[in-house]
């Protein structure tokens, strides 16, 4: 393999077991901290920056969300990680879904939180402003206004990088995940909605969905105590009830 020195990490002591997190679009190996914290006392816990997002530079040409799976797998071997539990949110649910299947043997039990990779139920309205948007290209008029908040915050490579992201469907790869799966959703997140996290427990053979109520697209955060409680259990237990 390739050794790939430009993702940046933090990391807790050697443990007998192994934990990763990756973490969501915007986010860095600092959104899991109190996730990171709470469970180094028992895992070599492992959270890293995607390439283009916190302390990693951005990648040299516009990354497919395999890519981001491939230099992940490159990651693990480079720091001896054989198999490990993987915690993922949004976008990082993303990338261990795609590792799951590239590369199943390297993980160990999965929980994915509010995990992007089921393509949207699309309304009229998307589809009018895509016309419009290349109605607009083909006239070389401005295209600044079209895009969502997330694309016109980007620059350069990583405006490629997020348009393929969210334009690939996993929805094929879900039913081919062997690992043990761990659902955790807010009941009212907009932005991967339950109907995904239904479809997911529905196609991933050896999973159970959770939902958190009242709760949004960051449930880690906004539930912490409870989102550390069903992830220790479903681990293998720091907390005696």
């Amino acid at each position: 393999m390739i050794k790939n020195p430009d993702i940046f990490y933090i990391q807790s002591e050697s443990k007998e077991k192994d934990v990763l997190l990756l973490h969501g679009w915007g986010g860095s190996s600092e959104s899991f901290r109190a996730v990171f914290e709470f469970l180094q006392k028992k895992y070599r816990v492992t959270a890293i920056d995607f390439a283009g997002f916190g302390k990693s530079p951005p990648p040299p040409y516009p990354y497919s969300v395999s890519d981001y799976a491939i230099k992940l797998a490159e990651f693990l071997d480079t720091h001896n990680i054989n198999k490990t539990h993987i915690i993922a949110h949004s976008f990082g649910g993303r990338v261990a879904i795609e590792l799951s299947c590239l590369y199943p043997h390297l993980i160990d039990k999965l929980v994915l939180t509010s995990a992007a990779g089921i393509k949207p139920k699309r309304k009229i309205r998307y589809y009018l402003n895509v016309l419009k948007y290349k109605i607009a290209k083909l006239l070389k008029k401005d295209l600044s206004k079209f895009g969502s908040k997330d694309y016109k915050k980007l620059d350069g490579v990583m405006k490629a990088v997020f348009v393929k992201a969210v334009n690939y469907d996993q929805t094929k790869l879900l039913k081919h995940i062997k690992a043990q799966t761990l659902l955790i959703w807010g009941q009212n997140d907009t932005e991967t909605p339950l109907y995904m996290a239904k479809t997911m427990n529905r196609l991933i053979k050896n999973s159970k969905l959770i939902v958190f109520r009242d709760t949004g697209h960051f449930a880690y955060i906004e539930k912490s105590l409870l989102f550390l409680r069903h992830i220790d259990r479903f681990l293998g237990g720091l907390i005696n009830d």
